[in-house]
């Protein structure tokens, strides 16, 4: 930081400065000593880190934008940005962390760690000055955890706990609300039936494993039957596997639940040409831009990956046209929820059953007695 600049503050003619303490000269002076102060502590830690580590420099030392205190200072490099003020010290932000932070004002602060490993040896963390921190791992992208949230997760054991890593930002379902979603599960905080504020457990309508398999079934075979070649699925079919969450900056992509239909092509007096589909299916819920404010949540599994085998006669034409169609089939409806249901989150779990969780207010009650009706119907194929 250019030190001088705070020196053209002082008035040009010294005997025209008052004098004693809070005068203009006193103020300047502080703040030479406190840009100097952060210069030198800056210059300090990336010595210590060293050049391999942060790259060149693409600033001077500055006043951080987003604080309102005179006390915040930051120099940016081309792999890391350093912040320091007399209370945190210099500690450094780098790769997708440093991204999730400079997307916006957060409100958390500057930074009390440099970037670490967690203790279970998968994901990175930064915590911040403002009760906050982001956790990222490479499958679910930097998450800023805050508030109460934050507060409850860590006393469960943080990234250890059954909850595991945060796949969303926190957010503000309702008023007096924060909420944080989880690979395996969603902290809610609020009041409840006039209850202190606090947390208490979303409500939730579980979707099994038979009820999913059995939805995308009787949705795809009613697909197929409305093609003309003749074909059609067989009632066996089978789970074959999870796949982890992806990366995403703001939401983590859910995990898709893998799964096998078997079908046939009908060839009259010939034998049927039988077909196996092995698609993955990925549970999702609209996200704010594609809904009105009065818009219901459709909430679907998208076809994400397919492959298609088939034996027997034109066996590669019916793969062709199966692979096709199901390119063709854009969504598949899960269920239906009514756009003032306190909605937080729709989670697959590692066991290929799904989880809608509500807020635990009255609305988010009955929601879940509405969703576990629609979903037994569409997995009887009603």
């Amino acid at each position: 930081m250019d030190i001088s600049a705070t020196k053209k503050q002082l008035p040009s003619d010294s005997k025209d400065a008052p004098l004693g303490p809070g005068s203009t000269h006193d103020q300047a002076t502080a703040a030479e000593q406190l840009a100097a102060a952060a210069q030198s502590a800056i210059a300090a830690k990336a010595a210590s880190l060293g050049a391999a580590f942060t790259g060149a420099a693409t600033s001077s030392v500055v006043p951080y934008a987003m604080s309102d205190a005179d006390s915040d200072f930051q120099q940016s490099f081309e792999n890391c940005t350093i912040y320091w003020s007399p209370a945190t010290g210099a500690h450094e932000i780098h790769g997708d962390i440093r991204v999730k932070y400079l997307e916006r004002d957060w409100g958390l602060g500057l930074p009390v760690t440099d970037e670490s490993g967690t203790p279970d040896l998968v994901g990175r963390y930064n915590h911040f000055a403002n009760d906050g921190s982001i956790y990222y791992t490479p499958n679910t992208g930097p998450k800023v955890v805050q508030g109460a949230v934050r507060d409850y997760w860590a006393s469960q054991g943080w990234e250890r706990s059954m909850l595991g890593y945060p796949v969303r930002d926190c957010f503000t379902p309702g008023d007096g609300e924060l909420a944080g979603d989880f690979q395996n599960g969603v902290i809610w905080i609020g009041s409840v039936d006039g209850a202190p504020r606090g947390y208490s457990d979303a409500a939730v309508a579980p979707i099994t494993s038979d009820q999913l398999q059995n939805i995308v079934w009787h949705q795809f075979d009613a697909q197929l039957h409305k093609s003309p070649r003749n074909v059609g699925l067989h009632p066996d079919k089978s789970l074959d596997g999870v796949t982890d969450y992806a990366w995403g900056l703001d939401q983590s992509v859910n995990r898709g639940v893998m799964m096998t239909l078997n079908g046939f092509h009908d060839n009259g007096l010939l034998p049927d040409t039988d077909f196996s589909a092995h698609i993955t299916v990925d549970l999702a819920v609209p996200n704010d831009l594609s809904r009105g404010p009065n818009d219901d949540y459709v909430l679907g599994a998208k076809v994400i990956n397919r492959g298609v085998q088939a034996s027997g006669i034109d066996s590669s034409d019916v793969a062709s046209g199966i692979s096709s169609a199901i390119d063709s089939f854009a969504n598949i409806s899960v269920a239906t929820i009514s756009a003032d249901a306190p909605l937080l989150s729709l989670k697959t779990l590692s066991d290929g059953s799904a989880r809608l969780f509500f807020s635990p207010t009255i609305a988010g009650r009955l929601a879940v007695l509405k969703a576990n009706s629609e979903i037994a119907d569409l997995a009887a194929g009603d």
